[in-house]
């Protein structure tokens, strides 16, 4: 801003009270900046008036068409038609489901979001509420009509909160309509790849053809793929010998053991062998979740390009020519709270492999499985699962770590000890419960609405849900080109006093408002006294300064430059009238300040060109044209008084030429 532009409430400087084009940039706001404030400053006084607005309702005459008038018009004063433009903290609501709060601020190359080679920008803040949403797309619009200019004080004069809406000032725009859709919105959770996991790993026990040795030389285990996926082929097993010693100690342990299957029965040794059963699944972990979805916007307003802007949360910024569109908030609760059934973060996804594998059996297991369908795929929280394969009754129990235990801890065992609690037991579990009428807790298709994506080499898995809790997002405009009005407040007119010595009158006005206030003081009605360096002289013409004041009932000083140019007036008394008018040029003060004219005051000053007083009058002004002796002017008064005294003859005169003309005609003609 310029050195000129008004002081910090508490600041006594004799700065001068700042020009219209100090206070709004012409670029940002020509109506405001340069037709509003010069033409209010060349109105004689008795032009400046306060518009008022009311609404009158008459009885309507008693006919049909009259009272569907007069209906019209009840239904659009119900509508807010009326009323006067209610500004509080600028926020321009559409029935709870989006807010917009608007901003005028300088374009700063150090903000993060400015449109190229702008001026000044406007800050749309825009909070979307999906609470009441029905359905799982959202679709509405916002219109913006006013904002807060808070590009017109000194960089550091707004402290804190209170502070920064003490220095904005209210401001009206065209209507600029903002459409917003939000697509279908998911939960989406990373996947990161783990291994492939057998539905389920049984145990099975081979009876060898000997008693006292583990092989047979034909008896074997079935192969399989160790964990480092090496092929393994025909493994010895875990081998079970039939002693006395070992199985004299209670013949109740060695039935309840695998042992018992060959001891008591054969009298032949044996080997616990274990090998896949059903399909093959991908395990994928379940990383955190982050809500996904898509935001489009489009404006159009006077004194904006049109616009149209597409992100998503994964691109939460996206910009266009004039227009940049941040999405600073993507949800304001978590999954759970935002419709999902249940937050599956920390689990294992389990997907049927797509390549066809073969079993332990060596039959293909894979063929008929989708991949695609949820009602296959399993999620079981990770404590269910070894990943490392070294972990007895869990899924995901590997063959080597099952081989390289102790054989007699093994053969002791009870069938299927180590290999209890299989993907295909969640899963039959699941099946049953649903066929029951209960809810699934492992099949994910009674955990959500789940899909897959691919995003390059990185999965993810979504979840569809109807909300987001509410989000928040930015739009930023290039607004040079927007129609800036400011919205008149109240103030009051303070102080007004001549400083004696000094020719300086001062002015006092008070800001009663929150927000900034812009006014006018108008000096005129003077008598033995003129105004210095302003368009009016406070005689001929009302001597106009443009005063903004920082709200919060702050104050500030304006100064006036008064002299008397006849020095035989020292000593008589000099009298001003001072108008304090809103931004829309309404009054509302005045006060009448007099003094006594003296020699520091009546000093003659350089008198100005001929050519800049005759401008000053005006052509209207014919006593001042005459005081001044403006020559052109009053030659050109002259001439159009001389035409208009002479029109009539001139008239009359032709009316004569014309009819004797017409007399001979006729004359000649018989």
């Amino acid at each position: 801003m310029s050195a000129a532009m008004p002081r910090a409430p508490g600041d006594d400087s004799t700065a001068a009270v700042p020009s219209s084009n100090q206070l709004l940039d012409t670029a940002a706001s020509p109506p405001l900046a340069q037709g509003g404030f010069r033409r209010r400053a060349s109105l004689p006084p008795s032009r400046a008036r306060r518009v008022y607005r009311a609404c009158f309702v008459t009885t309507p005459p008693p006919n049909r068409l009259a009272f569907i008038v007069l209906l019209f018009v009840l239904l659009y004063a119900g509508q807010g038609l009326c009323a006067g433009s209610v500004v509080g903290d600028q926020d321009d609501k559409m029935s709870g489901v989006a807010a917009a709060a608007a901003y005028v601020h300088y374009c700063d190359d150090a903000s993060p979001a400015t449109p190229p080679g702008c001026v000044h920008k406007l800050v749309v803040n825009i909070t979307l509420d999906d609470s009441i949403l029905v359905g799982s797309v959202l679709e509405t619009e916002v219109t913006v009509t006013h904002a807060l200019h808070q590009s017109l004080f000194p960089l550091g004069a707004a402290a804190d909160a209170a502070g920064t809406d003490a220095t904005s000032l209210q401001v009206s725009l065209p209507p600029i309509t903002v459409a917003m859709r939000r697509g279908a919105v998911q939960v989406r959770y990373e996947l990161n790849y783990l291994r492939t996991f057998p539905a389920a790993l049984r145990d099975d026990v081979q009876v060898l053809r000997t008693a006292m040795s583990c092989d047979d030389g034909v008896t074997r285990c079935p192969s399989y793929k160790s964990m480092t996926g090496a092929l393994v082929p025909a493994p010895l097993g875990l081998c079970c010998l039939c002693t006395g010693v070992e199985c004299a100690l209670t013949s109740d342990l060695c039935n309840a053991s695998m042992r018992g299957d060959f001891c008591f029965r054969s009298g032949a040794a044996g080997i616990v062998c274990v090998q896949d059963e059903g399909i093959t699944y991908d395990g994928w972990s379940v990383g955190s979740s982050s809500l996904f979805y898509t935001l489009h916007l489009s404006a159009s307003g006077k004194g904006i390009a049109p616009t149209a802007l597409q992100l998503t949360t994964d691109t939460p910024e996206v910009q266009d020519g004039a227009s940049v569109l941040q999405l600073l908030q993507t949800s304001g609760s978590s999954p759970g709270e935002a419709n999902a059934k249940v937050d599956i973060a920390g689990r294992v996804l389990f997907v049927p492999s797509t390549e066809p594998s073969s079993n332990s059996s060596g039959s293909s297991s894979n063929s008929y499985v989708r991949d695609d369908d949820p009602a296959e795929w399993l999620l079981l929280p990770a404590p269910f699962v070894s990943v490392s394969g070294n972990d007895c009754d869990r899924v995901g129990v590997s063959a080597d770590y099952i081989y390289s235990l102790s054989s007699i801890t093994q053969c002791n065992a009870q069938k299927g000890s180590c290999v209890r609690h299989q993907l295909a037991d969640y899963r039959a579990e699941d099946l049953a419960e649903i066929a029951q009428g209960f809810g699934g807790r492992y099949i994910a298709a009674s955990l959500g609405t789940f899909t897959r994506q691919m995003m390059g080499e990185q999965g993810f898995l979504l979840d569809a849900v109807q909300r987001t809790g509410g989000a928040k997002l930015r739009w930023t405009v290039n607004a040079d080109e927007l129609e800036l009005k400011a919205l008149p407040v109240h103030g009051a007119l303070g102080a007004v006093e001549f400083v004696s010595g000094t020719g300086i009158l001062q002015v006092t006005v008070q800001n009663e408002n929150a927000y900034a206030g812009l006014y006018y003081i108008a000096v005129g009605h003077c008598q033995r006294a003129r105004a210095l360096s302003c368009d009016g002289d406070g005689v001929t013409q009302e001597c106009l300064q443009t005063a903004l004041v920082a709200g919060a009932n702050a104050s500030a000083l304006f100064r006036f430059s008064m002299v008397s140019d006849q020095a035989d007036e020292v000593g008589s008394i000099a009298s001003c009238t001072v108008v304090l008018r809103d931004a829309a040029a309404g009054p509302l003060a005045s006060k009448n300040v007099s003094w006594t004219v003296e020699h520091t005051t009546t000093t003659p000053v350089p008198s100005l060109p001929k050519a800049e007083q005759c401008g000053r009058c005006g052509f209207s002004g014919l006593s001042c044209l005459l005081r001044t002796v403006c020559e052109w002017q009053i030659l050109v008064w002259t001439a159009m008084a001389v035409a208009i005294v002479w029109a009539p003859y001139t008239v009359l005169a032709c009316w004569r030429i014309v009819r004797d003309f017409g007399a001979k005609g006729l004359s000649y003609l018989r």
